[in-house]
């Protein structure tokens, strides 16, 4: 299948931005470090994004690391016992599910940037942008901002940010009797 002109036109921004990009016939694949890659799919003018972990889906390989590496690690504790081996296993197995949650950051963060330049280059196409409407944020209407109450830790313009000493006394008064007969 031949690839959509649109995921054409993505992947060169794409590479002139720097990413690592190959085609693969109907969608195109965004390389990233630690074997993670993204594959992004035009379906009905719908951007599809899949994150991948290797060959498999993000889900089923977080699914085996989670699950698989843990119950890997009880086994060699009850077949082995408390050994060098079975402890370098345990270390190793925490290892793996660190850089597991490394890949999930990269990944989000890669889909983040795919929607993004998505949505920025959307403009110039001519229908709305191609997300699904139960992903599409409601826009709120055009108010203006609330300019009597302020934030805190705003200050008027002129004011010194050290804080007037005649405060002190009606923020934290002195109660019952003071000793000073040291």
């Amino acid at each position: 299948m031949a690839l959509d002109p649109e995921l054409s036109a993505l992947s060169g921004d794409l590479q002139r931005l720097g990413f690592v990009v190959v085609p693969h016939g109907d969608h195109i694949c965004v390389r990233l470090s630690m074997l993670a890659s993204v594959r992004v799919r035009l379906a009905d003018g719908v951007l599809r994004l899949q994150p991948q972990f290797g060959p498999l889906q993000r889900a089923t390989a977080l699914l085996l690391g989670v699950v698989g590496i843990p119950s890997a690690i009880v086994a060699a504790f009850a077949t082995f016992g408390l050994e060098p081996a079975t402890l370098a296993a345990g270390a190793g197995g925490v290892a793996y599910l660190f850089s597991d949650a490394y890949r999930l950051i990269l990944t989000e963060s890669c889909i983040t940037r795919l929607q993004l330049l998505w949505a920025a280059t959307a403009a110039g196409r001519s229908h709305e942008m191609a997300f699904p409407a139960s992903s599409s944020p409601h826009l709120l209407p055009n108010q203006a901002p609330n300019e009597s109450v302020p934030l805190p830790g705003t200050r008027k313009p002129g004011q010194s940010p050290i804080p007037n000493p005649s405060f002190v006394g009606a923020v934290a008064p002195r109660v019952g009797p003071t000793r000073t007969d040291f």
